[in-house]
């Protein structure tokens, strides 16, 4: 267990009941295959936020992104819950959850809706947007919509508007970017977390992909083209947008614990001893090692009384071994690309910023490199000034305010960049939550209004 604010559990308390209305504090919970975070925060309107608790510990009962054992995971859980609201002296009772790519589904669709007096409103934005969501065919008793993500409009005066509302036009159309969840999956979640309370629940769900790209990416990347790339130790989550719009969401059942087991396999190693061997000596690429790694040997004492278990693992075959689990994961999120492109009317991408990596994998040493020299990078990366600069680069979360520069440095890593994310999800969540009750009171408030003026009228006509 990690509690990643030391010696200042005051302060944290202190932050956690001072100056907060009711609801100001979000709580965001990602369950990865190999680490489980719990993280509290604020978020203001400019989208910085404001860490006021984290945990994390190792998973249990969770298999590449899949719940596989409901009572391993719910003890894990309800120790960190329990942990977290004696050490930060919150109220925890809902939480944003993140979901793995596996377990998702997605689409581009497209809506329209009549204006009626040819002057966009609101509702006929929300027909538009209905319509599109409508024609998703995701199968109902699958998959639940969690994100519905407007790419643009179009009107009689242009193809590219990013808010109709006010502008004429007689037929409004929309591109919209959807993305279901396996109902099974939500299912598993929602029964782990009712074991933590009967009030416990998940508030919403949300993609891990988009949660990394809220948390790392930049507005000047999402509208020049950039594809984040989330790997996990059982999940890959991947997110490609180019001019500001959300066009491919994918993931694949891959990751750091695949690349575990397979240096177990071809060094004959335990699983736990793998991966510690990756950790501490793992590089993603054995080109870039040094001489001196190169010729450095770790020696693995073995089991205790049997001398036969000891082995010797030159750091390069280490390497090696990495490098080759890496290129295949990035060659199956190209050929997802290359398919989502294929389908494509334009049947072209741009990805001028190029590669963002998350995730616990994306703090292996050199991993920029193996990506820099597969395909998927020349294929979607591009060439400026005649040479290939693809650009590459391992993504902190951005935005991180009011804690010290240290805990910043802390909470800033690629692994945790899904928590970070989840948290920004939740306030823009929330936010959306309250237009839409207040557009129902407007609403509701004019009927009101109509009606006790026309009941006063038939009382004084009779």
């Amino acid at each position: 267990m990690l509690k990643i604010f030391r010696n200042d559990d005051k302060r944290q308390k202190s932050q956690g009941n001072q100056g907060m209305a009711a609801g100001d504090v979000l709580f965001a919970l990602d369950i990865g295959s190999s680490k489980i975070r719990l993280c509290a925060g604020q978020v203001d309107e400019r989208g910085m936020v404001t860490v006021l608790g984290y945990l994390e510990q190792y998973s249990q009962g969770v298999r590449h992104g899949a719940v596989t054992d409901i009572g391993e995971l719910s003890k894990v859980l309800t120790n960190m819950v329990e942990k977290f609201i004696s050490q930060y002296n919150f109220n925890l009772r809902n939480c944003v959850v993140g979901v793995p790519g596996c377990f998702i589904e997605s689409c581009n669709e497209q809506g329209s809706s009549t204006v009626q007096n040819s002057i966009v409103t609101e509702a006929d934005k929300d027909r538009a947007i209905e319509n599109a969501r409508a024609a998703v065919q995701f199968s109902e008793s699958e998959f639940d919509i969690i994100h519905t993500i407007q790419q643009n409009y179009i009107t009689e005066t242009s193809n590219e508007v990013q808010n109709p509302v006010g502008q004429y036009a007689k037929r409004l159309q929309v591109s919209v970017h959807v993305i279901g969840l396996r109902r099974a999956h939500e299912i598993n979640v929602r029964n782990v977390l009712s074991q933590l309370g009967a009030d416990f629940r998940a508030s919403s769900f949300v993609y891990s992909g988009i949660a990394a790209a809220d948390s790392v990416l930049t507005e000047g990347e999402k509208e020049i083209g950039v594809c984040l790339i989330d790997i996990g130790g059982g999940t890959v989550n991947v997110a490609v947008y180019d001019n500001k719009r959300l066009k491919f969401s994918f993931g694949l059942d891959d990751g750091g614990n695949t690349i575990t087991a397979s240096i177990a396999r071809t060094f004959g190693l335990p699983m736990s001893i793998a991966e510690e061997l990756k950790i501490k000596y793992g590089s993603a690429d054995p080109r870039y090692l040094t001489e001196t790694e190169i010729n450095t040997a770790v020696t693995y004492p073995g089991e205790p009384g049997n001398e036969g278990s000891r082995r010797e693992i030159n750091t390069a075959d280490l390497a090696s071994v990495i490098y080759s689990n890496l290129s295949n994961i990035f060659r199956l999120v190209e050929d997802r690309i290359q398919h989502f492109v294929d389908g494509m009317p334009e049947r072209s991408i741009n990805l001028a910023a190029g590669f963002v990596l998350t995730g616990g994998v994306a703090m292996t040493r050199n991993i920029d490199k193996v990506l820099l020299n597969t395909n998927t990078a020349q294929a979607f990366g591009g060439y400026q000034s005649g040479q290939n600069s693809v650009k590459i680069r391992v993504g902190t979360s951005r935005g991180l305010v009011g804690i010290s520069p240290a805990d910043v440095q802390k909470m800033a890593t690629p692994d945790r960049a899904v928590c970070i994310g989840l948290l920004r999800q939740g306030y823009s969540l929330r936010l959306h939550q309250q237009k839409e009750q207040s557009v129902r009171d407007e609403t509701e408030g004019g009927v009101r209004s109509f009606l006790s003026k026309l009941n006063s009228w038939v009382k004084n006509e009779l």
